[in-house]
């Protein structure tokens, strides 16, 4: 698992690598950081129809595969304080969630080309929204697991193959776009299990792991959010 730090950081002498990752890393670090409250804007899946507010099964699904793609996070580490919580209020949240068909591009509108579409802790505030595209839908992947995979970009975690000294392989992809001033640092091993490394870009129709947390993205989450052992 790989997480961000900002580049213009160096490590000290006499800092371990987590220490070093711990203390520039873009991650949730204080207790009270770690309610990650989300608001589901439900117009945007079901339109501005307030009968259809009130119980669109889009968004509802959405929810379902939120709630659980969190409580699997939240299992990987219960001493770790990081929480999903769905609140009605838009103003209490600390990002939302919403459906985004079109966008735009070279001066029009284009379908949107992602699943889903998440940011990082260190994303600006006006940026964190958690976009599910009209292919999430299509997708033969597992919802959930989608939804778990961008659940690691809030978190911190950055695509495995695109880690330091990573063998790309098979994997296609456009250059990842990450926040400014920001670059990436191993957690752990390479792991081509691992619930970062984006399967719709490098694995055969025939060899799609399951967008499941693995045993190492769990070591690794533990080492940057976990308590001192």
């Amino acid at each position: 698992m790989s997480t961000a730090e900002s580049a213009d950081t160096i490590a000290a002498p006499d800092a371990s690598p987590l220490e070093h990752v711990q203390r520039n890393a873009s991650y949730w670090r204080s207790p009270d950081q770690r309610l990650l409250s989300y608001w589901i804007n439900v117009r945007s899946f079901c339109g501005p129809d307030p009968a259809k507010a009130q119980g669109c099964e889009r968004a509802d699904k959405v929810a379902a595969h939120l709630s659980a793609a969190a409580k699997d996070w939240t299992d990987a580490c219960a001493d770790c304080g990081v929480r999903f919580e769905r609140v009605e209020d838009r103003t209490m949240a600390v990002f939302a969630v919403q459906y985004v068909a079109y966008i735009r591009k070279d001066g029009g509108l284009v379908p949107a080309p992602y699943l889903a579409h998440a940011f990082y802790p260190s994303s600006a505030v006006a940026s964190r929204i958690l976009r599910i595209g009209p292919a999430y839908w299509q997708s033969s992947y597992d919802p959930a697991g989608i939804l778990r995979h961008e659940l690691g970009h809030i978190l911190g975690y950055v695509h495995e193959h695109r880690r330091p000294g990573a063998n790309q392989g098979a994997c296609f992809e456009q250059p990842e776009s990450l926040p400014p001033a920001v670059r990436r640092v191993a957690l752990t091993e390479y792991d081509p299990r691992s619930i970062m490394r984006p399967a719709s870009w490098c694995d055969s129709p025939g060899d799609r792991h399951s967008l499941a947390i693995s045993e190492r993205d769990i070591a690794g989450h533990r080492a940057l959010y976990g308590p001192p052992p």
